[in-house]
């Protein structure tokens, strides 16, 4: 967690039980795998910091000698023994069925859909690793980097949807029912998904002044975020200037709500694994987004803060909440974790008002922005035609979706193997065995809310 947050909108969010417990046991069998093929000199595929659990016991069977192949798996029955079950998360209403001519990752989205339950955490990751990225660059970027961007674009009067918001619909759907399960408060017009970004130091200005929700997707090692405490670039002009103080974030498989629209930050490059992170933001002109853009958001998952009429009473105002809900009412109790609470995994805020009514609006549901600046290039590749060729830039290797192993009772968790657990990784897994966590309860939903409010300001 952030020692000193930067202000009240800057912190580590509380991974939910159905997505930590995945993660983390994903995290411990790959820590696993690497161990042991390094002590048979084998190498391991950067691509693996994506993979499932059945992925990653298919590459120790493909990857490992009989001798540390049976280690392995002694290994990931204990794990299976020790760490919490967690139930199916009931995915969004299915926009349709899956069809011949989608691109791979739709289609893989779209069945995820029609299933209309798994692991979400699984599922992203899945889908993430089948999208086409595109080549880009920034200015404070030295290189191309890779990167894959739908929702709203905007560019000085220009704004509309990227392409590939149509294209990719039902991936919108669980990327952004990802999102609100983590902050149900957060408002975002775009998400953008980053492979290996290197960026120096920058700030989001084009974004508009609301945060970022940045989400590690992918288990690597090293390739940090640093985000300035304090307002504005440093100076770096000739004389002396102090050194600036700032966090030094890990994302892997973490999640953050940052101001990065006014704190300078920079992200460093991975040393192991490939590095994916997921943002959700809103761009600096969402006011000019048209009804039919909005609705098309909303209709994704994606929850656009609402614009307030400049001649709207400042003394007394009415808070219209209109939330359709498309997505799952999720219920989660944990005793060990969080207290239990219902997350509507999509809605939208209407607020009329006046600005001392937008200030009580943002303290209770804490809207937010982007990590890389996508609204020029957005719109870039949007005129240009480019966006029309996708390519599939990032090709992970895709493994086979269930494995069936014979476990063996081990008796205990890998002994002799130091490097299982590396002081990294950030984890708690101590906790794990001790916390006493009650069964997660989920419930699917299609709710359709219209509350009027009255508010004395």
């Amino acid at each position: 967690m952030i020692e000193n947050a930067l202000d009240d909108l800057c912190r580590e969010l509380t991974l939910p039980g159905h997505i930590y417990y995945d993660s983390l046991e994903e995290l411990l069998l790959l820590n696993a795998l690497h161990c042991l093929a390094a002590a048979v000199e084998r190498n391991v595929p950067p691509s693996l910091s994506m993979a499932s659990t059945n992925e990653l016991c298919y590459m120790a069977s493909r990857l490992l000698p009989p001798e540390e192949l049976e280690r392995f798996q002694e290994y990931a029955a204990a794990l299976g023994r020790l760490l919490p079950g967690t139930d199916t998360i009931g995915f969004p209403p299915m926009l349709g069925p899956p069809q011949d001519g989608m691109h791979e990752a739709e289609f893989t989205a779209a069945g995820y859909l029609q299933t209309g339950s798994g692991s979400l955490w699984s599922a992203v990751r899945h889908v993430v690793s089948l999208l086409p990225f595109r080549e880009v660059k920034r200015q404070h970027q030295a290189k191309l980097q890779q990167q894959f961007s739908a929702g709203a674009y905007g560019h000085r009067g220009f704004v509309g949807l990227c392409k590939q918001t149509e294209q990719f619909g039902s991936v919108l759907c669980l990327l952004n029912m990802l999102a609100c399960s983590l902050h149900s408060g957060h408002a975002w017009t775009t998400v953008v998904i980053t492979v290996n970004n290197v960026a120096g130091l920058h700030v989001d200005r084009q974004n508009a002044p609301f945060c970022s929700l940045v989400i590690g997707l992918s288990h690597h090692c090293q390739g940090h975020m640093w985000i300035q405490r304090s307002r504005g670039m440093p100076w770096t002009g000739p004389g002396l200037a102090p050194a600036a103080a700032g966090h030094r974030l890990d994302v892997s498989a973490k999640a953050y709500l940052l101001p990065t629209f006014s704190h300078p930050h920079c992200t460093e490059p991975s040393t192991v694994g490939d590095r994916l992170v997921l943002i959700a933001y809103v761009i600096g002109q969402y006011e000019s987004l048209s009804s039919s853009h909005v609705c098309k958001l909303q209709d994704l998952g994606f929850c656009p803060p609402r614009v307030i009429p400049a001649g709207a009473s400042s003394t007394e105002s009415e808070i219209e909440v209109s939330v359709h809900v498309r997505r799952v009412a999720v219920s989660l109790r944990s005793r060990g974790l969080f207290r239990a609470t219902t997350e509507l995994c999509a809605g939208c805020l209407a607020i009329r008002g006046g600005p001392a009514d937008m200030a009580m609006a943002r303290r209770t549901c804490r809207p937010t922005g982007d990590i890389v600046p996508v609204a020029l290039f957005a719109f870039e590749l949007e005129v240009s035609g480019i966006a029309a060729d996708a390519r599939h830039i990032y090709t992970p290797e895709r493994l086979v979706d269930s494995v069936g192993l014979t476990m063996v009772d081990p008796g205990g968790l890998m002994p002799g193997c130091a490097l299982l657990t590396p002081a990294q990784s950030c984890r708690n897994t101590a906790a794990v065995a001790e916390a006493v966590v009650t069964r997660w309860e989920h419930r699917r939903k299609e709710w359709t809310i219209t509350k009027r409010m009255r508010v004395t300001t």
